[in-house]
Parts: structure tokens; C-alpha cells; sequence
């Protein structure tokens, strides 16, 4: 049984989600009937990140038939709480998403969408409202960054299992962190059908800055992740997306910083935080 051990904080940020991205690489090239160990024993935190990362390659080798051991963090507390919270320990124990929400909890459980729909950002509108006043503008800002994620992956990504979705609210911040992945084509493959000069850097390049689309229905108008990247700018969140071979990250204030990666990221997963709360 080969192991992918995780014995450092997978922190929402990009170095740190691309080292557990990396770590995980192997589960990809299993095949059914085989077996592989994740420990997180050593490990002192994960957001909702790394959970959405995890959900989606814990779900896609259960629908290959491949048989996933997780052995879960024994420290500190915060962590062994998020543990259940995050619907990680639900999801290993009974392969479905967490349907219910802990009302006390400041973590939304992993979500699985295939489909788009109005009321996918409810759970983290809902979350917010638990700890923080939520002006109208921003509910709908936070609505459509979500919908618009979820819509591109069911028109493009062909993703066998949707996305994963998870959400945590920073009560100190009063900032919300979401992140959304699937396990599609990725962004290059799905441009490169109408733009066959894409790589997987000028891919994340096209759709941040907008009017690129792969047409897979024909009123796509190639606007969805620039609306997102737009709303998170003007909040002055940040946000990264991880797709193919290429990494693109977002700071405050700063230009898009959009580079080669050294490895494929298996689908597309894209990460932002919004300072949305009081």
C-alpha cells in the first residue's frame, strides 16, 4: 500500500496546497482493486482547501474502485474538530457528503455539486450570517462567485464526480475562504478545443482576464471566472486557481502572477477568500 504522508500545515495558500496536491499525485496512477494510504497523522491544520482537494480525490478513486485508507490528525484539538466539521470523517466512513450543518460550527462540510443552481452559495451565506451581519451586495457577490465557479464546471470540466465544495468563516477577519475543485479536463483542455494555440499558463491568462470560452453551450459568453476574479478584486480578497500544469494567484493590490507548475494539478480547484463580515 504506498502512502502519501502529510506531516506539514496545509494552510490556504498556494505553496502549501501545492505541496499537498503534489504529495497526493500517486492515488491518480492507481487503478482498480488498489490500495493507498493518506497520513495526516503529523499534520496541525487543513482548511477548507485542503478538504475540498481531499473530497475530490477521495470520491474519484472510489469511483474507480480504489480503495483509499485516510489516517486522520491526532492534534491539536481545533484540527480533530475540523476533522468532523469539515464532513472529512463523514465522507471516509460512508463515501457521501455531510447533508446537515452544525450550526455551531464555522465550517461548511464538504458539498458535491454536478449541477449549477441558484442556492448553491446558500450553506456559506448561511455560515456568515451565523457570526457576522452580511450586507445584501455582498450575499450577492458571494452568490455569484460561487455559482459561477460551479456553472463552469458543469458546462466544461467533464468531470466525472462534479466538484467539492467547502467553506470556512474567519470569525476574527470576518473573512469567508471557499474552495471549489473538480476532477475535469482542466482549463487548457477545454480551451484548447476552440483555441489550439493554449497552454496551460496563457489558459488561467484567458479566463481571468475574460471572452474565453470553450462554447459548450452556446450562450457561454467566457465571462464566468473574470466575474469571479472582478468581485474578488473589488472586495479586496485574494485567489488563486490551480489547473493543469499552471498556478494563477491573485493578491491585493498586485498584478496576477500566473505560472508553470512542475506537476498536473488532475482538474481544476480555485480558492479565494472574501473579507465579507463585520
Amino acid at each position: 500500500m504506498p502512502d502519501a504522508i502529510i506531516d506539514f500545515n496545509v494552510n490556504d495558500r498556494l505553496p502549501a496546497v501545492d505541496a499537498f496536491v503534489n504529495r497526493l499525485r500517486a492515488i491518480e496512477h492507481c487503478k482498480t482493486g488498489d490500495r493507498y494510504c493518506v497520513d495526516l497523522s503529523n499534520c496541525e491544520y487543513l482548511g477548507p482547501d485542503a478538504a475540498s482537494v481531499l473530497g475530490v480525490v477521495f470520491l474519484n478513486a472510489r469511483r474507480l474502485g480504489v480503495e483509499v485508507k485516510l489516517i486522520p490528525p491526532n492534534r491539536p484539538q481545533a484540527l480533530r474538530q475540523f476533522w468532523h466539521s469539515s464532513g472529512l470523517a463523514h465522507l471516509i466512513a460512508h463515501g457521501t457528503c455531510l447533508a446537515s450543518e452544525d450550526i455551531q460550527s464555522a465550517v461548511v462540510p464538504l458539498s458535491q455539486y454536478r449541477t449549477a443552481g441558484f442556492n448553491d452559495a446558500d450553506k456559506i451565506i448561511r455560515l456568515v450570517h451565523r457570526f457576522s451581519e452580511l450586507s445584501c451586495d455582498n450575499e450577492e457577490y458571494l452568490r455569484i462567485c460561487v455559482n459561477e465557479v460551479v456553472q463552469n464546471v458543469q458546462d466544461h470540466s467533464g468531470s466525472m464526480i462534479g466538484c467539492v465544495m467547502s467553506a470556512r468563516f474567519m470569525v476574527s477577519s470576518g473573512e469567508v475562504r471557499v474552495a471549489i475543485v473538480d476532477h475535469g479536463v482542466g482549463i487548457c483542455s477545454s480551451l484548447q478545443k476552440r483555441f489550439p494555440d493554449t497552454t496551460p499558463s496563457l489558459a488561467l491568462k484567458r479566463v481571468t482576464q475574460g471572452h474565453y470560452s470553450a462554447m459548450s453551450r452556446v450562450n457561454n459568453m467566457g465571462l464566468g471566472i473574470s466575474n469571479l476574479c472582478g468581485i474578488v478584486d473589488v472586495l479586496g480578497g485574494d485567489i488563486f486557481i490551480l489547473s493543469d500544469k499552471a498556478a494563477a494567484v491573485k493578491h491585493p493590490n498586485r498584478a496576477w502572477d500566473i505560472r508553470e507548475q512542475s506537476f498536473d494539478f488532475e482538474g481544476t480547484g480555485v480558492f479565494f477568500t472574501l473579507p465579507v463580515g463585520t
